[in-house]
């Protein structure tokens, strides 16, 4: 990104996307050359490093902590922008993209959104995603074209990035938290909010017990509560969810906006296009977002109701005789949010499609068997199908014995039917096979089942060629 006002100098951390004039900081963490030489290939006009390079044609300047040296470049430039903007950091360990979505939709009114991932920074994120680079180029994009108000995400879960820490919110969203943050005792939550004043406001999920405790310790600081729980100030009533989720959005309870307007009780009908308690947790808190910050509410409804849900947030891609969800996942978390969404079907018998290709890591695969084995009894799952995806990716191969013995005996021990599959072909022809009219297959992994949702309709026009 650009680090001066006259653009004529940039900064990044990916040798990549060096050009010329550019500052290049390798946050590499290898000692291996070949990311500096292709910087300064590209242009770069210097380059900090912090190991020794004794060639004199590289413009290079060793530093101690290359990390702490692009957030000061950074901030010398962005630190104008960021006090300028309202910043509004969502917190929480599912994915946070549909409500950053709807949020930017209601305030800004932008037809297209841009996910602003500022700690998305874990073990399981893409390399892209780890590049410190995007944060700051998509603040920067959204505050060139006259966005005030910017939600970000943060994952307070990565301790090593709490140079955010010194970002002053002018809101915070507390969508929901995960197991991970219990390694870290809450501190990390209270680092971020601790820096809000008595003019700012919470905006928090009170059905997560832990957050709420979380929040109660920050004394002087108003929370505006929302929930399916009859405490929250904002509920939702007369759930009913078909082709679409309809409920009312309620205000139980009065609450004032950031220029101290106070919202009094009122109900109003909402028909989300989008399946899931999720996402109706999502348009709860995007909505009380909007009337915060003094947006009208049937702006706020109209925006709402046009929002459609990106693939695979628990997409519907099949709704006939029986029923069949895609649902991205690619944490314990998501798993978790994705069986306590199910809660609210209407279904004659479940099917669980899988992916165990994740990890190799073994008590990762006992906290997963853990979960997928309560809730399959708590959703009354017909058969858990568990499959590697190795036909989902090059470099995905077959589930380890040690692992695969975890799942046998958590499941055996219990009584659940399960099956494995190689392929994930295999896993989707089985469960097709044992739907019946109401049934409902649901399909649950990460990247290696981005193609799920193609073999289910090819598997499907091959049955109905032969039917016919």
């Amino acid at each position: 990104m650009k680090v001066d006002s006259l653009g004529s100098v940039g900064v990044t951390s990916d040798p990549q996307n060096v050009r010329p004039g550019m500052i290049y900081v390798d946050l590499s963490g290898r000692r291996n050359r070949r990311q500096i030489y292709e910087a300064h290939k590209n242009g770069a006009s210097l380059i900090f490093t912090p190991y020794n390079i004794s060639d004199p044609e590289l413009p290079v300047i060793k530093i101690k902590n290359p990390r702490d040296t692009l957030y000061m470049l950074i901030d010398r430039f962005l630190g104008n922008q960021e006090r300028s903007a309202k910043l509004i950091g969502i917190f929480g360990e599912s994915d946070k993209s549909v409500i950053i979505e709807m949020i930017q939709n209601i305030l800004n009114r932008k037809e297209h959104s841009t996910n602003i991932n500022a700690l998305g920074m874990n073990m399981t994120s893409s390399v892209k995603n780890r590049n410190i680079d995007d944060f700051f180029t998509s603040f920067m994009d959204l505050y060139n074209t006259g966005a005030d108000i910017i939600p970000m995400t943060i994952d307070t879960n990565n301790s090593s990035l709490f140079y955010f820490g010194n970002m002053n919110l002018d809101c915070a969203i507390v969508a929901d938290m995960g197991p991970t943050e219990r390694e870290y005792k809450d501190r990390a939550l209270k680092t971020y909010l601790t820096g809000l004043s008595e003019k700012n406001a919470i905006i928090m999920n009170n059905d997560n017990m832990r957050a709420t405790r979380v929040v109660e310790e920050l004394k002087g600081i108003r929370a505006i509560t929302y929930g399916l729980n009859k405490k929250a100030a904002v509920t939702a009533s007369s759930i009913d969810v078909d082709e679409i989720t309809c409920f009312n959005y309620c205000v139980q309870r009065s609450f004032l906006t950031r220029k101290g307007e106070r919202i009094e009780p009122f109900e109003i009908p909402i028909r989300l296009n989008a399946l899931g308690s999720h996402n109706l947790y999502n348009a709860l808190a995007a909505i009380t977002c909007g009337l915060y910050y003094g947006k009208d509410i049937d702006d706020i409804k109209a925006t709402i109701e046009s929002c459609k849900t990106p693939a695979r947030h628990f997409q519907k891609i099949y709704d006939g005789d029986f029923t069949v969800i895609d649902n991205y996942c690619s944490s314990l978390n998501d798993y978790a949010a994705a069986f306590d969404s199910m809660q609210i079907l209407n279904y004659g018998n479940l099917i669980l499609i899988v992916s165990v290709s994740q990890d190799a890591n073994l008590n990762y695969h006992l906290d997963k068997a853990m979960l997928l084995n309560e809730w399959a009894r708590i959703l009354k799952c017909k058969e858990v199908i568990l499959t590697s995806c190795m036909d989902g990716g090059r470099h995905i191969g077959e589930l380890p014995l040690k692992s695969m013995r975890i799942y046998k005996k958590i499941f055996r021990e219990s009584g659940m039917n399960f099956r494995y599959y190689h392929l994930l072909q295999h896993a989707i022809e089985r469960g097709m096979s044992e739907l019946r009219k109401s049934d409902l297959m649901v399909m649950l992994g990460s990247d290696e089942m981005n193609i799920a949702h193609k073999m289910f309709h090819r598997r499907f026009r091959q049955i109905s060629s032969i039917i016919h």
